[in-house]
This record gives C-alpha cells, structure tokens and sequence, in this order.
C-alpha cells in the first residue's frame, strides 16, 4: 500500500492546483489509489480473505482423483496438504496475497472510458465543506444510491474545499462541471456530504462544527 499512497500523493498534490490536468497514467494512478481505499476498508478485506480460503480449500475436492493419479507414495494424501506443506498458510492467507491483483482488477473497473468526463471542484463559495467518511470514494448511480459495483458518478474529496469528480453521463458532467451551474454545484456538496454520511463505517470528519447536525440526522436515519 506504500508505494500505492506514495504515487497517489503525488497525483492529489497536482490536482489541488489551479488547473489540474492528468496524463493518462496520472488517472489510473488515481483509480488504483480510490480502488484500494475501498477494498482496504475492513469489511472488504475480511470478504477477499474468506473468498481466497474458500476457493483454494473447495476447488480441489472437485476432482480428487486427478491429484490421487499424480501422488506418489509418501506425498500428502490431499493437495490441499501438499499445498500446505510446500507453503505453509497458502489456504489461510491466499485471499490476502492476491490482494494487489484484487486492486488493480477493481481500478481497471474504475478505469473505464466512460469516465472520461472529470475534474476537480472547488466548493470553497458554497458557504459548507466537504465531509470526509472513513469510506471516502464516493460511488452512486444517478439517483444518489451509493454503488461500488456499476456507479454512475465517482468522487474523492481532496480536502474539505476541493474533490475529484467523475461522470459517466456528459450532459450530467457539463450541468455541474460548467461554471455557470452555480446552484447544480451546490446540490451536489449536499448530496455527497449525505452519501459520505450514509456510507460512512464509524466516522465522518469535518473541519468545524458547523455540520454536526447534518451528519447526526443521517446517522440517525442509518439505525433508525
């Protein structure tokens, strides 16, 4: 995760300037790094590591004559204890190793041309910050429900002024992204602000207390 954090830095470094502008490689950078902010989160590593036990304890017993063909006297009497004895912990701990290719196949996902309209917003004039959750990529459809799996809209604030943001509609990019959408832009600090609050595992983060309310009510509503 180091090097991962590292390059990310330098990416969110350039995006906090005046007039961002990414190079191809510099937004999948970006995807990796918002890729692997949503898997480390600890439910999820917790799913890869259950996920990665599971297929490498489930898929031999499929077809146990195949290593009983291959055996010879004195080897393990299954592969799962061959696998073992060679690697000790493989079965236990699969899950967690293949966890950098579990990152770069979910920013492929995030990757996608769709994505192509972006940038970064500054909602320093709106007259509230941006909340940041212990969930920070922000992942809905169109409708504001939150979606990891097929989103229409990703975000990632930056601090509590400025956020990445990207749109696969256009029309929908153009209607925020466009200066002159003064009142689009300030429905959207809301509607993040709420899916940060709404996604959130434990904890929403602000830089006063002004918010306090905002973010209680939508906690509220989560266990009511």
């Amino acid at each position: 995760m180091q090097q991962i954090d590292s390059d990310a830095a330098n990416v969110v470094t350039k995006l906090l300037d005046s007039t961002p502008t990414l190079s191809p490689r510099e937004y999948y950078i970006l995807c990796v790094f918002m890729a692997s902010l949503v898997l480390r989160d600890p439910d999820n590593v917790d799913q890869i590591r259950r996920v990665g036990s599971e297929s490498i304890l489930h898929s031999p017993t499929e077809d146990p004559e195949e290593y009983d063909a291959l055996a010879e006297p004195g080897d393990p009497v299954s592969l799962i204890e061959f696998a073992e004895a060679l690697d000790p912990g493989l079965a236990k701990d699969l899950g967690i190793r293949r966890f950098p290719a579990v990152i770069r196949d979910y920013a492929n996902h995030l990757h996608q041309p769709q994505f192509a309209s972006r940038g970064v917003l500054d909602f320093r004039e709106y007259g509230h910050s941006l909340a940041l959750s212990d969930r920070p990529v922000i992942s809905t459809t169109e409708s504001g429900i939150t979606n990891f799996t097929d989103p229409d809209f990703l975000a990632l604030p930056l601090n509590p002024q400025k956020a990445f943001v990207a749109f696969k509609s256009p029309i929908t990019a153009r209607c925020v992204l466009a200066q002159e959408f003064h009142r689009n832009r300030k429905t959207l600090l809301t509607v993040m602000n709420q899916s940060s609050c709404v996604q959130a595992r434990e904890r929403v983060f602000a830089d006063s207390r002004r918010p306090q309310r905002f973010v209680a009510n939508r906690f509220k509503r989560r266990y009511a």
